[in-house]
């Protein structure tokens, strides 16, 4: 279903830097105590980033205006599904040693 979904005229990728996935871990974490992988984070981070413009060498497919995150249409409703299996929160919880 997923890939059908993938399939349809309208959809496109949004490239995530690594440092807001990074940032949008963290931020579920310090305010909201939801410990999740980085890849549940990546669309968290997508919805959350500032817009930054990627340069057609970044993305052959796309045109020079491509974004690196992502602001819903009017009317339109987001879910970002979450999840932490398979992560460790241990670099995630703040060390009194300066870490």
């Amino acid at each position: 279903m997923a890939l059908a979904a993938a399939q349809q005229d309208g959809v496109h990728s949004v490239l995530v830097p690594d440092d807001e996935i990074v940032r949008a871990r963290r931020a579920l974490w310090d305010h909201r105590k939801v410990a999740v992988e980085h890849g549940a984070a990546t669309a968290f981070a997508a919805l959350t980033s500032p817009d930054q413009h990627v340069p057609d060498r970044d993305l052959p497919t796309r045109p020079a205006t491509a974004s690196r995150s992502y602001r819903p249409g009017g009317g339109e409703k987001v879910c970002v599904v979450l999840c932490g299996s398979n992560t460790d929160p241990a670099d995630l919880v703040h060390r009194a040693t300066g870490d």
